[in-house]
């Protein structure tokens, strides 16, 4: 196989996204078995800092599958989600106990 017929094998990607967007993982099927490894790459990003991310609570733990440690992808989708959710409550939970000081 040629360079011409690989490349159009692969799938196109953006090409004006901003640094820091990351749409490799939601474009996996939800059920899809992705290693730390694997995550690491997608998010240029080490492995030991996807560990601490683990460590930080901004991944779910992961589980060991066939040798590897990783997740399902909806489970780390939905954890972000979640955090998401958490963290909109908790603004508005302040907000109101602010405003509830000043008439």
């Amino acid at each position: 196989m040629d360079e011409r017929s690989q490349s159009s094998l692969e799938p196109e990607k953006p090409q004006d996204l901003p640094e820091g967007v990351f749409t490799d993982l939601a474009e996996l099927p939800g059920d899809t078995f992705i290693t730390e490894e694997a995550l690491a790459k997608m998010m240029n990003r080490c492995r030991k800092t996807i560990k601490r991310s683990v460590q930080r609570r901004e991944l779910p733990p992961s589980v060991s599958f066939i040798g590897q440690k990783g997740w399902i992808v909806d489970s780390i989708l939905n954890h972000v989600k979640q955090r998401l959710q958490d963290a909109a409550r908790a603004l508005e939970d302040q907000k109101r106990r602010f405003d509830s000081y000043h008439p």
